[in-house]
């Protein structure tokens, strides 16, 4: 009798975490979601601003002021730069990689032909700019990027931000 209620009792607890550990997915999974199609959205919003298309060219301190707000408003964007069509970045938060080309880089390639999102991955450039100490973790980022157009309607560059992966675990702390 002992025994039939102690496989009765597991088999309930194994259910529990398996349901809680179901829903803790499934909300985890739809916070992630939601968090990167905001960040997604504002990056498409600022490759669209109107002021913007006579400055992507022209005026990188104009593009480096409004980059460097939208960083400081969400510590979640280690790094968002502008590139011309060659690659060069031209204008970037905090000047990080001004003048260095990223024409190799995914994002970079994926934004020259539609908005994109890219995996999870370390930073090759940027992670010699950042890097703290030699015993750090590697940095893991998330890229969002989107074709950038001038007044003219012509391509002007690709505007593309680095998200630190950390905040995915910071939301995973904050998650019930």
């Amino acid at each position: 009798m002992i025994v039939g209620a102690i496989m009765i009792g597991r088999r309930e607890a194994v259910r529990m975490v398996r349901q809680n550990m179901s829903e803790l997915a499934s909300n985890m999974a739809s916070a992630l979601d939601s968090t990167m199609r905001d960040r997604f959205r504002e990056i498409q919003v600022i490759g669209g601003l109107r002021p913007l298309r006579t400055a992507w060219r022209t005026d990188p301190d104009q593009v480096r002021e409004v980059l460097d707000t939208l960083q400081a408003s969400l510590p979640a964007y280690t790094w968002i730069g502008f590139a011309a069509t060659d690659g060069t970045v031209l204008s970037s938060t905090e000047k990080l990689l001004e003048g260095a080309s990223v024409a190799e880089r995914p994002w970079f390639v994926n934004g020259l032909k539609a908005p994109s999102v890219g995996d999870v991955h370390d930073a090759k450039l940027l992670a010699a700019v950042l890097r703290r100490g030699p015993d750090v973790a590697p940095f893991r980022f998330v890229d969002v990027s989107v074709p950038v157009r001038d007044e003219a309607g012509m391509l002007a560059g690709v505007l593309g931000a680095h998200l630190s992966w950390s905040w995915a675990g910071d939301l995973r702390q904050r998650l019930p």
